[in-house]
């Protein structure tokens, strides 16, 4: 009986700190070349992809079985990275060099929404949109950086936004796992990063995470889809009522 207990109380401990599904994108913003690397099963590489052309990557990620909701941290609703309010959207990603009043021009978006199920109106999938070689085409053109109001390129794979996919009918019962804790009804965690080449006196990391490089398709298709995406009226959630 006490080995018994024992074995059960084993088994609770080794479930509760098993990791969580997760799924990683980061997009390569490479000189003269655009990427995407996917670790993870739930992408869906049919519609996924890069124009060089257009300097423009986008993929879809299928919601884990049982979501019931979710939590987001960036995306281009951070109230410390304001998002661009004119197209293209989401957070705000600047060149390097910056001004001494702490000035920067944006160079590159990132935009991640999470979007309902046609059926259930549950959360269903999540699309990650990242562009580059804007140059000030945003509104506002700059950002200030020491205040954290936009990324900082620094050559190096950095984070730009966290998708916590939640069991619990509300998002307040969700708590995301640390290092130290497995969180409570989580289902999955997807990570979307982005890695810059073109900083000037810096070893950049880029290409370097591993995954499954994701092909150029037909540049003309992706970019009308990627338009189609962003245009698109379609319904979605604000993170602020799922906090």
């Amino acid at each position: 009986m006490i080995r018994t207990v024992t074995v059960l109380v084993l088994l609770v401990l080794v479930l509760a700190v098993a990791p969580v599904q997760a799924d990683t994108i980061t997009f390569n913003d490479l000189t003269g070349s655009l990427s995407m690397t996917v670790v993870g099963s739930r992408a869906i590489l049919q519609t996924a992809g890069c124009s060089t052309v257009f300097e423009f990557c986008q993929i879809t990620l299928v919601a884990p079985a049982g979501t019931n909701s979710f939590l987001e941290f960036g995306g281009g609703d951070d109230l410390r990275n304001p998002p661009s309010v004119f197209p293209p959207g989401g957070e705000r990603i600047a060149e390097a060099d910056v001004s001494l009043v702490g000035l920067a021009l944006v160079s590159d978006t990132l935009g991640v929404l999470v979007f309902a199920n046609s059926n259930t109106h549950l959360p269903g999938f999540v699309e990650a949109t990242f562009i580059s070689g804007i140059d000030g085409g945003t509104l506002p053109p700059v950002c200030f950086v020491p205040q954290g109001f936009c990324f900082s390129e620094n050559g190096q794979v950095q984070l730009g936004a966290t998708i916590v996919w939640c069991s619990s009918a509300a998002a307040q019962d969700c708590i995301p796992p640390t290092s130290t804790s497995p969180g409570l009804n989580v289902l999955a965690v997807d990570t979307f990063q982005f890695c810059s080449s073109d900083v000037e006196s810096t070893s950049s990391t880029c290409l370097t995470g591993g995954g499954n490089s994701v092909p150029e398709p037909d540049t003309l298709l992706l970019f009308a889809a990627g338009l189609v995406g962003l245009a698109g009226i379609r319904w979605s959630w604000h993170r602020g009522k799922n906090r």
